[in-house]
């Protein structure tokens, strides 16, 4: 037995019927190999449960079996297959079967044995063959070969996969025949060398042998008989090829030719080895990498006349390291200069040789001032002459430029002016942050972040405290904001404040903002115009020391705070509007808007004065600019939707074209979508109906569709009056912004209103990847979309943003962390703009949804920030749960089938819920879609985990507790953290259903005490009496402000062990002023002396009347209840716990929360906010 292996464990995972016959047929082979057959049946089944590991005993623990037949191997064995078999994921199966596809590079025969693996445990039975054969025919990656097969009439498997294999075998044969094709004039190679007497050259001119030309060795040896295999370059170090053939050699020595005739050389690469010392310019290997038919008409060429008598055009290339001479040139022109001999070949493109001829030098001329001789290799090719690199120089055709100026004038204005476009401005003044009086300080929680991204984090923050944008804070703060974290394709993070909370309570100051006709005044008519952005924008405005608190945020590594002015605050804008006016504002010329300086001037030296005014007031303020966004000297500007130039103001021609772009209607539904947006505008138009009639006679019932040139030009007229309204109504700061946003299918548009006018349109098509956007992101998509289009106009203001798709109004008002990750990237590009979302039914939105469907086609690139990682908030940040316990929850989710069709309507938007054939439990969900999300494969009810079936008898034990709490209070505790549609009933049967509740529930209940005067601080006033039960004493101790008690053993009844007792708990939590006892035994002259030692008040409970010391008493009754219950101190003070977590009844604190100002932490996980 010891020389077989026995079959290793049965896995009860993923495909358990498949892992159950492999399982089987190993133990069957080893029963056999051991010669255990030949044994009884509870040795064999002994053996079973010996190697089938720990899941399988377990279920063999399961089975409904005599003694008997736990003995009987044929019956054990069969239990296990009727409870794996059934667990065949079938389903899976065929998914992977027909989702399955040949891959790129993949053989045919590898594809064909996949599919037929793939189709075994798939189940076809009759129809295998067929659908593989179907399979192979969809899924082949050659599409000629794909038509071909369909054209074929009764084809089967068998001759579809001869066809396929003949036709991937063909294609092969074809590609080996044009690679030793040799008659091809294009030259691949030229290899200069020392051929010795009788060494086999490899392939001949006109064919080749089984040898080859090796690209590893550079020799030509037969297949598999390379010397190179398992030495190491000299170059790179690597194994497997000389020097002569290694990549890294080639990338730093190569120059190309490129754009030749069809005949001619298109590429040259050269490798410089000087391993032959006697000849110096000894080049190695000259390859043409591509061979593509081009213009020489763009090549760079150069005329040099050769023998003083002929005038030759020459393609120079400086990567070349020799010049290059076409045979018939030297044989029709030159034939009078001798040749020097040379073992110069040239090899085309699959090995096959071309005869060189040799080196000629030849008197050259290139100006009357340079003169010489120049050597050429003569190569019997059809290609225009090449001159190399070091022979260009020489005939100063080529000149070596070291340093580029980037300078924008003749006055170099980066060098003139380089303190004010190097390293981070600061203002002279300090801004002030001014809080409403009824703000309320918010503190949000450090976030966890994973070990990568926390050393990343560390080094961000290291540069911004070393710029002095950030400081390191000590002291305590009542302000705490968040931040988040944006991770970059490139690995960098950016760090973005949000200060959400503290955005709602600031005093915003409202600047006046220019407006439109002081901008026309100032820049309308002018002839020269410079642009200048501000460097780092609102970092360069210091805060004041009580301001920077105010924007403190929480770090891993513990609170910075900002002592620069953050972007993302309400009032940035306009105090960095207002500081750049105090700056700059007394300059002619000069315009001011938030970020952007314009210089505007009537000429040049006037410009230039301006020019220098301001750099030399950015250089007393310490003001800095962003040198590389510098537009200098342009004769136009664009600003506000309006071009500003000499001839005077126009708009925005992207303003419009959304409108003059839009497509004619095809059908009837276009045309009344059309109608509808020019009606929209119908008291801006006059005439309106006439020009729309001969549109309108298209929608009568009757009347076919007939586009002719009478509607053409009743299009093209209205489209011009709408373009007229837009460019009649300028942008005006000071009026109410209104943006219209919508989305379809394929594309999105918007319209910037003022006062219901046009002053702007933006449509465009979606790309591939935002098509599959869902309708929630596409919404979302179009409005940052119209705040990025618009930016120069509503950057600054607040907006009113309309859309007809009422969830996102909940999206915004939602944590980010609430929401998908890529809905989070796009609320992060908008986190700079003020505006408000207002839901406005798709009836009333007819300007931007006709946009949206008759966009303007363009190619969109995929945005590079989309694939930016937000590393917000996560469920075991805001939640004390541990990691097993979520994991545990997010499987079961995936199990629970209303769960799982939940999740799946979110994903879609609950665009395909259907009321009608809808069960009651997801009818329920419908009702409160707007507050479900998921989160790490976990259903969100707000901030509420959405539990699966299967959990909710566990937690509902778990809110019960040790102290088998009472029906509201298990309601308390559960409905923080968690919610299924029917909570409050479950908790409600569970506890009605608890057998230990039952039997100690008192039979009547008491009337309510007299109130006490509330206490002005816990532990001021407290309450205590002894308990007794299974003759054990209990001293209780109950506080009248938090309800916190305390049960304390007592040895005897006597006052000094009373004291003694005592004194632990005022050691914790302080003398109390008050204490509400009995007459006996505290009436005793011994505790009468401690508590006027202590400066404690004595007030004792009426006699006979224990109500009058009701809290007391009822800490009595609640203690004898826990005492009841449990059988040892441990399970008391268990109880205990969960009862101070527990809220108060009337109150949502519980006695921790109030005495101590947070949640103890139980076994009951909970929101770590709470702790």
């Amino acid at each position: 037995m010891e020389n077989f292996k026995p079959p290793s464990s049965l896995n009860l995972s993923e495909d358990v019927a498949e892992n159950w016959k492999l399982f089987k047929q190993r133990f069957q082979i080893f029963l056999e190999a051991t010669e255990y057959t030949k044994k009884s049946g509870s040795v064999q089944v002994a053996m079973l449960l010996n190697t089938i590991g720990d899941d399988g005993l377990q279920l063999f623990n399961t089975f409904n079996l005599s003694n008997e037949d736990r003995k009987d191997i044929g019956k054990v064995l069969q239990c296990f297959e009727d409870h794996c078999i059934p667990r065949k994921n079938q389903v899976f199966n065929r998914y992977k079967f027909f989702n399955r596809n040949q891959a790129e590079g993949e053989s045919f025969d590898n594809f064909l044995t996949d599919l037929k693996k793939i189709a075994k445990i798939c189940e076809f039975e009759k129809q295998e063959e067929s659908l593989v054969r179907d399979k192979i025919i969809l899924g082949i990656r050659d599409r000629g070969l794909q038509e071909a097969l369909l054209r074929e009439a009764d084809i089967n498997l068998e001759k579809a996969s001869n066809l396929c294999r003949a036709a991937e075998v063909s294609k092969q044969q074809v590609k080996l025949m044009r690679e030793g094709k040799g008659n091809e004039l294009n030259i691949n190679k030229l290899k200069i060398g020392h051929s010795k007497k009788g060494t086999n050259s490899g392939s001949s001119e006109n064919g080749h042998n089984d040898n080859y030309q090796c690209k590893k060795c550079g020799k030509t040896h037969a297949i598999r008989a390379c010397p190179a295999y398992g030495l190491k370059c000299n170059q790179c170090g690597r194994f497997n090829h000389f020097k002569v053939g290694c990549k890294q050699a080639r990338a730093t020595q190569v120059g190309r030719w490129r754009k030749a005739d069809k005949k001619g050389v298109n590429e040259l690469d050269f490798n410089n080895e000087r391993d032959e010392p006697e000849q110096a310019w000894f080049t190695n290997e000259l390859t043409v990498r591509s061979i593509k038919s081009g213009a020489l008409s763009k090549s760079w060429t150069h005329a040099i006349m050769l023998d003083n008598r002929l005038s030759v055009d020459f393609k120079i290339d400086t990567g070349a390291d020799i010049n290059v001479l076409p045979y018939n040139y030297y044989k029709t022109y030159f034939s009078r200069f001798s040749l020097k001999e040379t073992n110069s070949v040239l090899i085309a493109y699959g090995g096959t040789k071309i005869e060189t001829f040799g080196i000629v030098k030849i008197p050259c001329k290139v100006s009357d001032s340079v003169e010489t001789s120049i050597s050429f290799v003569v190569a019997k090719v059809n290609a225009k002459p090449i001159l190399g690199l070091s022979t260009a120089v020489d005939m100063n055709l080529v000149k070596r430029v070291n340093n580029v100026s980037n300078s924008l004038d003749n006055d170099n204005i980066f060098t003139k002016y380089k303190n004010v476009f190097l390293g981070l401005g600061k203002l002279p003044f300090n801004y002030k942050i001014c809080l409403s009086e009824n703000a309320v300080p918010t503190v949000k929680p450090a976030r966890r972040y994973a070990s990568c991204i926390k050393e990343k984090l560390q080094a961000a923050l290291k540069t911004l405290e070393d710029q002095t944008i950030i400081s390191k804070v000590t002291r305590p703060t009542d302000w705490v904001n968040d931040i988040i974290i944006v991770e970059k394709k490139n690995g960098s993070i950016r760090i973005c404040l949000n200060p959400s909370q503290l955005n709602k309570v600031i005093k915003r100051e409202h600047h006046v903002i220019p407006t439109m006709e002081e901008l026309r005044t100032n820049l309308a008519g002018k002839k020269v115009f410079s642009v200048l952005d501000m460097k780092d924008g609102f970092h360069q405005i210091p805060l004041d020391d009580e301001s920077s608190y105010l924007c403190t945020f929480a770090t891993p590594f513990g609170r910075y705070k900002y002592n620069r002015l953050p972007f993302g605050l309400s009032s940035s804008p306009e105090i960095f509007q207002r500081e750049l006016e105090r700056i700059f504002g007394d300059l002619e010329g000069v315009q001011v808007y938030f970020d952007d300086l314009i210089i505007a001037a009537e000429d040049e030296v006037t410009h230039d004065k301006i020019f220098s005014k301001v750099m030399d007031k950015a250089s007393q303020y310490n003001v800095k600019f962003n040198y590389s966004k510098i537009q200098y000297k342009v004769g136009k500007v664009m600003y506000l939707g309006l071009i500003f130039n000499e001839q005077g103001v126009r708009p925005d021609s992207k303003q419009l074209e959304a409108i003059a772009k839009m497509p004619n209607p095809v059908n009837k539904k276009e045309l009344q979508r059309f109608l509808g947006l020019v009606n929209y505008f119908h008291s801006f138009i006059p005439k309106l109906s006439e020009l729309t009639n001969s549109l309108r006679l298209l929608l009568r019932t009757n009347q076919d569709w007939q586009w002719t040139n009478r509607q053409q030009t009743a299009v093209d007229q209205i489209k011009l009056k709408l373009i007229n309204i837009t460019t009649l109504k300028h942008f005006n700061p000071k009026e109410n912004i209104v943006i219209q946003t919508d989305a379809s299918n394929h594309g999105i548009g918007c319209a910037l209103l003022q006062n219901k006018r046009p002053v702007a349109f933006a449509s465009r098509s979606l790309n591939n990847s935002e098509k599959n956007y869902s309708v929630l992101e596409k919404e979302l998509l179009a409005i940052v979309f119209a705040l990025n289009r618009f930016h120069q106009l509503v950057y600054g203001h607040n907006v009113l943003i309309e859309t007809d798709h009422k969830p996102l109004i909940s999206i915004f008002s939602k944590c980010i962390h609430k929401s998908t990750n890529r809905i989070q990237r796009l609320k992060l590009k908008v986190l700079k703009y003020q505006f408000t979302v207002k839901y406005l039914p798709g009836a009333q939105m007819v300007l931007a949804d006709h946009l949206s469907r008759s966009f303007i086609t363009e190619n969109v690139n995929d945005d590079p920030d989309m694939s930016d990682i937000v590393h917000s908030l996560t469920l075991s940040e805001f939640l004390s749960i541990p990691d097993k316990n979520l994991m545990k929850i997010a499987e079961e989710t995936k199990r629970d089938l209303t769960l799982t069709q939940v999740i799946e309507n979110i994903n879609q938007n609950w665009s395909k819920f259907n009321k009608k054939i809808s069960s009651n439990s997801l009818l329920r969900f419908y009702k409160i879609r707007e507050e479900l999300y998921v989160n790490d494969d976990i259903l969100m009810c707000d901030q509420k985990i959405v539990v699966p079936i299967s959990l909710q008898n566990y937690l509902l034990s778990l809110a019960h507790g040790k102290a088998h709490l009472g029906i509201v209070k298990c309601k308390q505790r559960l409905r923080k953290t968690y919610y299924w549609p029917s909570i409050s009933q479950d908790i409600e049967h569970f506890v009605k259903k608890c057998r230990l509740c039952e039997h100690y529930q008192k039979s009547c209940n008491n009337e309510p005490l007299l109130q006490h005067e509330i206490p002005k601080y816990p532990f001021h006033k407290i309450g205590i009496d002894i308990a007794e039960y299974a003759k054990r004493n209990y001293l209780i101790v109950v506080d009248y402000l938090s309800k916190w008690l305390e049960i304390l053993p007592l040895n005897n009844k006597t006052i000094t062990e009373i004291v003694s007792r005592l004194f632990p708990v005022f050691a914790t939590h302080g003398m109390p002023k008050q204490i509400i006892c009995d007459n006996v035994p505290f009436n005793s002259s011994q505790f009468r002396t401690f508590c006027n030692t202590h400066n404690i008040q004595l007030q004792f409970s009426s006699p006979y009347y224990a109500k009058s010391n009701g809290l007391a008493e009822r800490g009595v009754g609640i203690a004898k209840l826990i005492i009841k219950k449990c059988n040892n101190v441990n399970e008391i003070n268990e109880a205990l716990l969960d009862y101070r977590a527990t809220p108060v009844a009337g109150l949502d604190y519980s006695p921790s929360q109030i005495l101590m100002s947070r949640l103890l932490n139980t076994n009951l996980p909970i929101k770590q906010e709470l702790l």
